[in-house]
């Protein structure tokens, strides 16, 4: 069985798709977008070169695993998939005020917030007119996770200041995260007709809130420049290392930015927060058990084990 030892490996695995996927991409954004060359190239930057694509990368993964033909219906759900994501990512440095997006500066910045707002809809237009050529239960399911996308980003700014439960957490973390990541499978599923769908469904959701239970504890250990470190914790949004410090229900408003840090450095809060990641690592790598095993099931595997490394 092979072994993959970083994301671009495994990422190889699928080269085919991500080929067939970023060229139907590049070719929606130059049909639909008349605007000036500058800006079309930096969409299709953020869109192709600086994201690490890593929900369609399960698709493919997953449709190879189960010997699934990958056709154009799989390849427009990739893309679609892709959009949206980004779409969204575009809305949330906007709300966020953040200046950097994967190393660059974030298209608000760049372009001002009404026409990132405008840019994020644009996407979103794009990536609908992609799955009007699916199946309507495809459509659904979309819908479905857009409701919670949104739920999440409303929950949490009305959330902001307050110390969640470690439920309320796990739930945040579904809406916001998980959900496009159990879309994407899910649809796999429904596209071809799976028997286990509902596993696959499991599957995203453990492993969609292990990855943000990972950029959580990012935010507070990364000192990358690719994303600005603490900035959760500024904006009044509070985490498991936040909630494993001072409890459930907590108030530390009258706490400074650095009296928080310190607390948390001196407590057990983040070995907590990776116990607490590992547990949704463990429970998706079960959901996998259906799998034949094969060099794709592999790279799922390596993925999982990526999210669980310090």
């Amino acid at each position: 069985m092979q072994k993959f030892d970083n994301y671009n490996q495994i990422k190889a695995l699928c080269s085919d798709c991500f080929d067939k996927m970023d060229k139907l991409i590049f070719e929606k954004l130059s049909q639909k977008n008349n605007g000036n060359e500058l800006y079309k190239s930096d969409l299709c930057n953020y869109l192709l070169k600086s994201s690490k694509q890593i929900r369609s990368c399960l698709i493919f993964l997953f449709a190879k695993a189960l010997n699934i033909n990958i056709d154009s219906e799989i390849i427009k759900l990739a893309a679609a998939v892709e959009i949206i994501h980004n779409a969204t990512l575009i809305h949330d440095d906007i709300i966020d005020e953040a200046t950097k997006r994967r190393g660059t500066t974030t298209l608000h910045l760049k372009y001002e917030n009404k026409l990132a707002v405008i840019s994020g809809d644009f996407l979103l237009t794009i990536a609908l007119d992609m799955l009007v050529d699916l199946p309507p239960q495809i459509m659904k399911n979309f819908s479905s996770a857009l409701q919670q996308l949104v739920q999440g980003e409303i929950n949490q700014y009305f959330s902001k200041n307050k110390t969640p439960t470690i439920s309320e957490y796990i739930k945040k973390s579904q809406s916001k995260t998980a959900a496009l990541f159990v879309t994407a499978l899910k649809s796999l599923a429904d596209l071809k007709a799976q028997n286990n769908t509902k596993t696959m469904e499991n599957f995203a959701n453990h492993f969609g809130i292990a990855f943000q239970i990972k950029d959580d504890i990012k935010n507070f250990i990364c000192n990358e420049t690719q994303k600005p470190t603490f900035n959760d914790l500024e904006a009044g949004i509070y985490t498991a290392p936040v909630i494993y410090t001072f409890g459930e229900n907590s108030d530390i408003t009258e706490l400074s930015t650095n009296e928080i840090l310190n607390k948390i450095q001196n407590s057990n809060a983040m070995n907590q927060t990776q116990n607490l990641l590992n547990t949704y690592l463990n429970q998706a790598l079960k959901d996998i058990d259906f799998v034949s095993e094969n060099n794709y099931k592999q790279a799922i595997i390596c993925l999982c084990k990526m999210l669980e490394s310090k």
